[in-house]
């Protein structure tokens, strides 16, 4: 007889593991007891020699499907004299650090079977939910994962829900989260006001006519609100888009189901399992049939987000004549997202008009994750419900730290041991609420993961809000470059170790040289990056007023090379701008006023659909590029590109400059033969990646890493990857991390592994 006491670190709170444990011991014979600690959970066992290293040889292959084992530390014990029983104990708090944090899951199937049967006790219950599905990050208070630690506390389990929660064999044993129509969160439809507008009965009833009559319903769902309305009513659709300040940009959609979805998307299998993925994530996909929309939703876009019901709840809002729905975050243009009925009915009072409440707190408000599939992979552009909190493990230990991230789209994140943790998307740092929500979730990620931070790390730019609070810490400050961060979020996300070309590709940044970096391409090694090609430089007429207007991109593209645009007729009318204007935008380029240095694919991005008339002034960031490659979807020849011309930097003598000059003249002349403008689209897609290829080749790797917002373009790099693999190399992105600027905050914490370069 011997007695073990093991630790298991990793995600191993809330998602059944104490339970497997226990079944797991019982089937070995074993005595002893299970539960969760602050950092994870611990275990004691006893019994024969054999039947322990059995039961640790299975514990691996026994794991619930959504739980994740990072180490496993055994030790001896002493035995106890007596035992007879294996028992799931009270939990403890000791230590410094919590476990690895869990997400929010969407409905599984074993709990939507039960949603769907007449006779079953939770028969369209609305919170349904069990050891494998539902809230957690979102109604956690604090470390370890027990009911009295969450916003369920209030709900005194009933005698069927608590049979159900001490049943060994029953899914639901020991599930926090769990509650009936007897003992669980309550509903209620109200006005702006917080008047109830019905009884509990005709609640769905009445909701689903209100939604078939095009009005606005802010709901409060799994981590924040939601507003609904018909897909299909132009007027409804208008009200949002002036309430929201999103004059063209598209609203993602709620479909009924998975059939739904099939007639309006086109749906391969890999799009369909991010689809029902368990983090329920919004999935950017190519509309195959919008006959029943409105025109005014998606206007001219190819692709369209698209989600299944994020809770039971919003599957019964669906009416039999309803199979999809307009569903965006529920929150003024720039502001966060509204987590509690009060603050609903002060922000969103002007837009909804009616909210389907529920009096189950939020703690963690999260916005929903964005992804696109590329390849088969799925590209991050929202890492939020489902996907965060999340972990990364380091190569090795650093010195604890916090990370501030960026400007735009900002995300934190700490460092503590070998681990990086990141919080949920805060969004563009350009109101004081974002500040304040960046405050509180600085506060909720040192109190759970890193309480002593060392370091302050944030981007070099001196005028970031992410920077300015970074300096007020009172922690020493580490100013990372933000391309530098961009390319070591990837490399430490796909776990690259070896000799790679990792491309830093967005619509700029602060470069290491004081111009506008966004065209980058590094080469690492073990223990180098180093930047061994850009793109050739031109100035911005209006500095920050051309990341809003293709047209001035394309204009100082134009310039730099001494192209007389007022003689471009076609041009001038484009850009409905008088001689004047041009001879004054001409005058700012010549005295360099207001009109910085720039080399970023992005902006090139932006040139392109000015000169193809795609679009001339941005209404939402992404535009343009998004028009750009929305032509790519009407013509794919790999046969088709642009010349590709390189040429040495005029003061780093090392440093290769992709020449797009050549590119450019190769297209206006395109435009002049009157050339398709998807053939256009295409052969530019494709003179990227043969210019990429020839990088690559030259640095003599095998491997490409993608980092940077320009890669929220699938078309970008399944175009990379094909032309890639034909050269024989390998093309690599982060699948845990935000490809954009959200990501920022893990690559300043990670850039620590090059702090010895």
């Amino acid at each position: 007889m011997i007695r073990r006491t093991i630790w298991f670190k990793g995600r191993v709170q809330g998602m059944g593991f104490r339970p497997t444990l226990y079944r797991l011991a019982q089937h070995h014979r074993l005595t002893g007891s299970v539960r969760n600690v602050l950092h994870g959970v611990a275990i004691q066992i006893q019994g024969k020699e054999n039947d322990i290293e059995s039961f640790i040889e299975h514990v691996p292959e026994e794991l619930p499907q959504l739980s994740h084992l990072e180490g496993m530390h055994i030790q001896p014990a002493v035995v106890v004299e007596g035992e007879t029983e294996f028992q799931i104990l009270s939990s403890r708090t000791e230590g410094n650090t919590a476990s690895r944090p869990l997400p929010d899951l969407a409905t599984c199937s074993a709990c939507w079977e039960e949603f769907f049967a007449p006779l079953d006790r939770r028969y369209q219950y609305a919170f349904i939910t069990c050891t494998q599905c539902g809230p957690r990050h979102s109604i956690i208070s604090s470390a370890p994962y027990d009911r009295d630690n969450t916003s369920m506390k209030i709900y005194k389990l009933c005698k069927d829900c608590l049979s159900e929660y001490s049943d060994p064999d029953n899914r639901r044993f020991h599930a926090q989260n769990i509650s009936c129509r007897q003992c669980g969160p309550r509903l209620k439809l109200t006005d702006h006001t917080g008047s109830d507008l019905c009884g509990a009965e005709e609640i769905i009833p009445l909701t689903q006519r209100l939604l078939s009559e095009g009005k606005i319903v802010a709901v409060k769902g799994l981590t924040g609100f939601q507003l609904l309305t018909d897909a299909a009513n132009s007027n409804s659709i208008a009200r949002l888009r002036m309430a929201k300040a999103r004059e063209r940009k598209p609203f993602a959609l709620m479909v009924r189901n998975l059939e739904s979805a099939k007639t309006l998307i086109e749906l391969d299998v890999a799009t369909q399992q991010y689809l029902c993925d368990a983090s329920n994530p919004i999935v950017i996909a190519t509309i195959k049939n919008n006959t029943g929309l409105a025109s005014n939703l998606l206007f001219d876009q190819a692709n369209v987000g698209i989600m299944l019901p994020t809770t039971p709840l919003h599957h019964l809002l669906f009416a039999d004549s309803m199979s999809v729905m307009v569903a965006t975050s529920g929150n003024p243009h720039g502001e966060p997202l509204c987590c509690t009925a009060i603050d609903a009915y002060d922000r969103l009072g002007d837009i909804a008009d009616v909210f389907l409440i529920h009096d189950r707190e939020i703690i963690h408000g999260l916005d929903d994750s964005l992804i696109r599939v590329a390849k088969q992979k799925k590209i991050i552009l929202r890492s939020g419900r489902g996907l965060e909190p999340s972990a990364l493990t380091l190569p090795h230990a650093k010195v604890d730290a916090v990370a501030f991230g960026a400007h735009l789209k900002n995300a934190l994140a700490v460092s503590q041991d070998q681990h990086i943790y990141s919080d949920s998307y805060i969004g563009d740092l350009e109101s004081r609420s974002r500040l304040i929500k960046l405050d509180t979730s600085l506060d909720w990620l040192t109190a759970q993961f890193c309480p002593t931070p060392q370091l302050a790390y944030c981007d070099a730019h001196p005028d970031y809000g992410s920077t300015l609070r970074a300096q007020q810490s009172k922690l020493p400050v580490k100013q990372v470059f933000h391309h530098r961060a961009h390319a070591c979020a990837a490399l430490l996300d796909c776990g690259i170790n070896e000799d790679a070309l990792v491309l830093a590709w967005d619509g700029m940044g602060l470069g290491e040289d004081g111009t506008l970096w966004g065209g980058e391409f590094f080469h690492f090694t073990p223990m180098t990056l180093s930047r061994v090609a850009s793109i050739r430089p031109w100035r911005l007429p209006g500095g920050l007023k051309a990341v809003k207007e293709p047209r001035r991109v394309a204009f100082g593209l134009l310039q730099t090379m001494a192209v007389d645009t007022l003689t471009l007729d076609h041009l001038t009318t484009q850009w409905a701008w008088s001689q004047s204007q041009i001879k004054n935008l001409q005058q700012m380029l010549q005295r360099q006023l207001q009109s910085p240095l720039c080399n970023s694919i992005g902006r090139l991005f932006d040139a392109v659909a000015s000169l193809l008339d795609l679009n001339q002034v941005q209404s939402f960031e992404g535009e343009a590029a998004m028009a750009l490659e929305s032509l790519c979807l009407q013509h794919q020849d790999p046969q088709l590109t642009y010349p590709v011309h390189w040429c040495q930097d005029t003061l780093e003598t090392d440093l290769r400059r992709l020449d797009w000059q050549p590119m450019i003249e190769a297209l206006m002349i395109d435009i002049q033969q009157c050339t398709p403008a998807s053939d256009i689209a295409w052969k530019f897609h494709h003179y990227l990646a043969a210019a990429t290829t020839e990088i690559a080749k030259k640095q003599g790797v095998t491997q490409v890493v993608l980092s940077g917002g320009c890669f929220q373009n699938a078309t970008l790099v399944e175009t990379l990857a094909d032309r890639l693999f034909e050269a024989g190399i390998d093309t690599h992105w982060p699948q845990h991390t935000a490809i954009n600027d959200q990501g920022l905050a893990v690559g300043q914490l990670a850039s620590s592994i090059f702090d010895t370069m």
